[in-house]
């Protein structure tokens, strides 16, 4: 699989997991009350179509090595590993 073509392939994704994620807010009833509109074998599929989202994301980040994804924020400090022995005790 070419670059662009895996770049085309995971821009997909993120547009149809939107798109599923946005049908989802827009039918959902503001009031807890009522019942949703989707039938329970279309909550189903929409499960289900979220799950193969999300394992072909995956199938494409391993491809690319790339499988530790995750966010990261421009103010995120970097941890500085520290050695046990560099503390000392402090003296009264």
């Amino acid at each position: 699989m070419t670059s662009e073509s895996s770049s085309q392939e995971r821009e997909i994704l993120v547009v149809m997991r939107k798109l599923l994620a946005q049908i989802v807010v827009d039918t959902t009833p503001a009031d807890k009350a009522l019942k949703s509109p989707l039938q329970d074998k279309t909550i189903r599929n929409i499960k289900r179509a979220f799950t193969l989202i999300s394992d072909r994301e995956y199938q494409l980040a391993q491809l690319a090595n790339e499988t530790e994804q995750r966010p990261h924020f421009t103010d995120e400090v970097k941890a500085q590993v520290v050695s046990i022995d560099s503390l000392t005790k402090k003296e009264n």
